[in-house]
């Protein structure tokens, strides 16, 4: 399994194919996960309501492939459990966040600057995963607290926790990931 499949993996199980453009939710226009803004920004253009509506999969899964996984240097997280987990989060709430995460399971104190390099590199590939993948999973609980403390509308997608559930229950039998890129 390629990381494009671990993208279309975590599209299909957490961000689904419909179209949605709810008020509440500061993504605003979205499909699968791609939201207006990004969109925009991927194709370097103002992209309307309706071309997202349009978005297909395939456009879909090489927009966050390109700016969730290969960009950020997601791609080089070793565990693929630990880099399902660091990109889901990224999707949901950008690379920056996602490779705090990775850096406060990885370091013993801050700061976090949130880029991968060398460091990061070798301390979240030379750490065991499972403890990893712990850590960072709380890091992302207390992220989407604070996100909720700051703009309590956005309570209504509170299926982020079930999300971040998701991802701590998988176990790397069960699941076929891709290795390294």
């Amino acid at each position: 399994m390629t990381d494009r499949d671990l993208v279309g993996w975590l599209i299909d199980r957490f961000e689904g194919h419909a179209f949605t453009n709810a008020a509440c939710d500061r993504g605003g226009a979205t499909r699968y996960g791609v939201t207006q803004a990004l969109y925009s920004a991927y194709m370097r253009r103002t992209m309307t309501v309706a071309e997202v509506k349009a978005l297909t999969r395939p456009i879909a899964i090489d927009i966050l492939h390109s700016e969730f996984c290969y960009k950020p240097g997601l791609s080089q997280v070793r565990d693929p459990l630990v880099r399902l987990c660091a990109v889901d989060f990224a999707i949901h709430s950008g690379p920056r966040p996602a490779v705090r995460s990775l850096q406060y399971a990885a370091f013993p104190k801050p700061p976090y600057d949130g880029l991968w390099g060398p460091q990061t590199d070798a301390a979240v590939n030379g750490a065991d995963g499972d403890e990893i993948r712990r850590w960072m999973l709380s890091y992302r609980l207390r992220f989407l607290g604070k996100v909720l403390a700051r703009y309590p509308a956005q309570a209504k997608w509170a299926g982020w926790w079930h999300r971040v559930a998701t991802l701590n229950e998988l176990d790397a039998p069960l699941l076929t990931l891709p290795a390294a890129a």
